[in-house]
């Protein structure tokens, strides 16, 4: 097989995995490689080395040390092996991405939109022609699905804005702290 078919199995089986196109299949991947001169035992033989492979690093964050002890027992080519691993530097972040966004079960962020208004109308004197803001929150499922998305809308005054802001440092600077000690 040369190097471009192996290529080719490569990226198919990550389009397949993590993608989630259901159009590669075993028979795809035998007319992917049709001069190569592999046959379809070779082929699947191949698939079922590979895609636990690819599962495994994807799902974990393994070192290129870890990756090349993880690789030696497959006995690929030393070409091959070498372009895994260059394949694999430049998939990793995009497939970790993907595999991270799959396992958040939680609504998310996706937007944030205000306005001030004043208020005009109030049972206390005192409270008209007070700045107010309008905040609306977007949630999503998940980053790509922009339909699934509900909505939260709620005013809040000044006070309760710089209460906000105190809160959402305190939650940056806990996020600074684990990422720094992550390091």
């Amino acid at each position: 097989m040369e190097l471009k078919h192996f290529d080719f199995f490569l990226n198919s089986l990550v389009k397949k995995l993590y993608h989630k196109d259901k159009s590669i299949t075993n028979e795809y991947l035998q007319e992917g490689v049709i001069d190569s001169q592999l046959g379809s035992d070779q082929v699947i033989s191949l698939v079922d080395t590979l895609e636990p492979i690819l599962l495994q690093i994807g799902h974990s964050d393994l070192s290129q040390n870890a990756l090349e002890k993880l690789l030696e027992p497959l006995e690929l080519r030393q070409d091959f092996h070498q372009h895994f691993l260059k394949f694999w530097e430049q998939q990793r972040d995009e497939i970790r991405s993907i595999v991270r966004n799959e396992l958040i079960f939680n609504d998310r962020l996706s937007g944030v939109s205000w306005r001030v208004d004043m208020k005009t109308n109030s049972k206390k004197i005192s409270n008209i022609n007070q700045p107010i803001a309008i905040v609306e929150l977007l949630l999503s499922r998940n980053q790509q699905e922009r339909e699934d998305t509900k909505s939260i809308m709620f005013e809040i005054d000044k006070t309760q804005i710089s209460n906000l802001v105190n809160q959402i440092e305190e939650i940056e600077s806990l996020l600074e702290k684990g990422i720094q000690q992550k390091n």
